[in-house]
């Protein structure tokens, strides 16, 4: 007798607990399931948006082609959870504070940016 037909022998007693197994797997698989779709559906959502030295607020639209000009008109933009500001490499003077919205990101393109403040309480 192999040892899967003795537990199976064991368990026929008891079809209660077999049962209630099998329950815990199917409410612990719809849980994760549930949260792969919550994960997929909020990065599917997501946008990437670009910021450069040598963008323009006013024309951009937030391209990797056609990139806007400062963090804050950006900030004001990517507005969407799992939105993620791009700063691609230079610098940037900040003059005014910058809020960033729950939920949108920001990257840069290495080390070779660099954010000088002149707002004031910023240092």
């Amino acid at each position: 007798m192999s040892i899967f037909s003795l537990c199976l022998s064991k368990l026929k007693p008891f079809p209660e607990l077999f049962h209630k197994c099998s329950i815990a797997k199917s409410l612990r698989m719809k849980r994760i399931l549930t949260a792969l779709f919550v994960v997929i559906t909020l990065t599917a959502n997501a946008t990437t948006f670009y910021v450069s030295p040598n963008g323009s607020d006013a024309s951009g639209n937030g391209s990797s082609g056609s990139p806007w000009k400062t963090l804050s008109y950006a900030c004001s933009k990517a507005t969407s959870s799992g939105d993620i500001i791009h700063v691609n490499a230079g610098t940037y003077a900040l003059t005014s504070s910058v809020s960033v919205p729950v939920g949108v990101s920001i990257e840069g393109e290495g080390i070779s940016s660099i954010l000088t403040s002149t707002v004031a309480g910023s240092g």
